[in-house]
This record gives structure tokens, C-alpha cells and sequence, in this order.
């Protein structure tokens, strides 16, 4: 038996077969969506998922989505830490 046509040792069926064909050609990412997605079709029938190896983080997936002002280091105004942060623009 092939690695190719093989799960741990067991066979797969044609439909796991052309699934992990599928996942292949996808990217990190979107394999990670396709995880995502069956996780949550699991969960939502009750099923429980165990897995040998956790997930792992797609570095850069969110690549310029977030921002930080350019004061975000800057020391916080005295008013602010007596309570009064009306005064702090």
C-alpha cells in the first residue's frame, strides 16, 4: 500500500483521497481555512477531533491589516494616570 492511497497505515477511501489531492494544491493558508471548517462541521455534529499535532500559525496571514500610531511608545500624559482622561486627546 502506497503512502499516496494511505492514512496512518489505512486505506482511504476515493472521497478522502481526492480531498487530500484538493488540500495539495491549496495554499498554507487556505489549507488552514479548509482545517478551520472542518473543525467547525465536527463540532457542530458532535463529533470530537483529537489530533497528533496542534495547529500551526500561517506566519504573515494578516500582513498589514493592523496599525499602531506613531505615539504608541510615547509615555502617557500624568491626567491620564490620575483619572482624568477627559483631558487626554
Amino acid at each position: 500500500m502506497s503512502s499516496e492511497s494511505s492514512l496512518q497505515g489505512v486505506a482511504m477511501s476515493p472521497v478522502i483521497e481526492s480531498i487530500v489531492q484538493t488540500l495539495r494544491a491549496l495554499s498554507p493558508e487556505c489549507q488552514q481555512e479548509v482545517l478551520d471548517f472542518a473543525d467547525f462541521l465536527a463540532q457542530k455534529s458532535g463529533k470530537v477531533v483529537i489530533r497528533d499535532v496542534p495547529k500551526q500559525r500561517t506566519l504573515g496571514l494578516h500582513e498589514g491589516k493592523g496599525w499602531l500610531s506613531d505615539d504608541f511608545n510615547d509615555p502617557l500624559p500624568d491626567d491620564f494616570w490620575l483619572g482624568n482622561h477627559e483631558s487626554v486627546a
